[in-house]
């Protein structure tokens, strides 16, 4: 996926984020509802077929944090027992099949997840008595079946499609264009709000805003955030935790304040701790201090309250 694609696909992202947060308000014009569940489906359509169903580089964020922290641990205990209980056996080689590392699992992408975690169960289950002696056993591996099917509901993708690759250009680009026609008729809808609700108007128009997030490598990003609007800082989940510390700057050039915030959403949400960063400057904050919280505030956003256009950089430092 270009560049331009990452950035339509992160800004369809952050308008589902705002449909879903914004339903009881939403409900006064009912056409809205069968659009947002077209969107959905259609971002669910370009993710699998580019094979990256996961929010690290494109703020996706249909997957639910604690879902995926549940998975990865009971596949970690099942995983470490019948990696044992085979070692035991001499079978070398399903214990390369089902061996698992945390910071493997850690780092999955999504699909990729659920897909091992699948097949552990399909070896673990024949033998799961077996497990007993090794620190797990039936209940864990009736555990790791209620997890996946957990995490299958969370991520909503047809099965038999969790293995495939990236799909054409042409595939992208059509789904990309199919998106853009029904934000054209939502934006129809959404103006019946401007004159009812201007804050709510206001906020949608932000998240059909298309933030340029793609510069910079895995701990180190850039991009810009438009006037009066939020944008979300793509970092990947897995490099972020409560101590990581980050270096936050504004390169606006316009003499206006950047906001920088954990939250529970990519097109917002409640801030509960946030940084202020003058223009040309630059500060060194822990995720915690700023409102990082793994399962209610995991998504860096950047708040731009100027009337122009704001530049941001913000880099993992450790």
């Amino acid at each position: 996926m270009n560049d331009k694609q990452e950035n339509k696909l992160s800004m369809f992202i952050k308008v589902s984020d705002f449909l879903e947060t914004n339903v009881t308000e939403l409900t006064a014009v009912a056409n809205i509802a069968p659009l947002q569940t077209e969107l959905d489906a259609n971002i669910a359509a370009i993710t699998e077929a580019e094979g990256v169903a996961d929010s690290d580089t494109t703020g996706f964020t249909m997957l639910k944090a604690q879902e995926r922290i549940d998975l990865e641990t009971i596949t970690l205990k099942v995983s470490r027992a019948a990696a044992a209980y085979f070692t035991s056996t001499g079978n070398i080689g399903m214990v390369k099949e089902c061996d698992f590392t945390k910071s493997e699992l850690e780092t999955m992408r999504d699909t990729i997840l659920y897909v091992k975690a699948k097949k552990l169960y399909d070896i673990a289950q024949p033998a799961d008595a077996n497990l007993s002696s090794f620190n797990s056993g039936p209940a864990d591996v009736a555990a790791l079946l209620d997890a996946i099917n957990a995490y299958y509901t969370v991520i909503q993708l047809p099965q038999e499609k969790r293995t495939q690759k990236t799909a054409s250009g042409m595939q992208v680009d059509e789904l990309i264009r199919k998106t853009d026609r029904l934000l054209k008729t939502l934006d129809v809808y959404m103006l019946t709000f401007e004159a009812t609700n201007q804050l709510l108007y206001n906020t949608y128009r932000g998240a059909r805003a298309i933030d340029d997030n793609t510069g910079g490598s895995q701990t180190n990003k850039s991009g810009t955030v438009n006037m009066s609007a939020v944008a979300n800082i793509p970092f990947a989940e897995s490099l972020i935790g409560s101590d990581t510390v980050l270096r936050l700057g504004n390169n606006s050039g316009t003499g206006g304040q950047l906001l920088f915030y954990f939250s529970d959403s990519t097109t917002g949400g409640v801030a509960g701790s946030e940084v202020t960063v003058e223009d040309g400057q630059s500060v060194q904050v822990t995720a915690l201090s700023i409102g990082y919280n793994a399962l209610l505030s995991r998504y860096l956003n950047v708040s731009n309250p100027n009337m122009s256009v704001g530049k941001w950089t913000a880099v993992i430092e450790s």
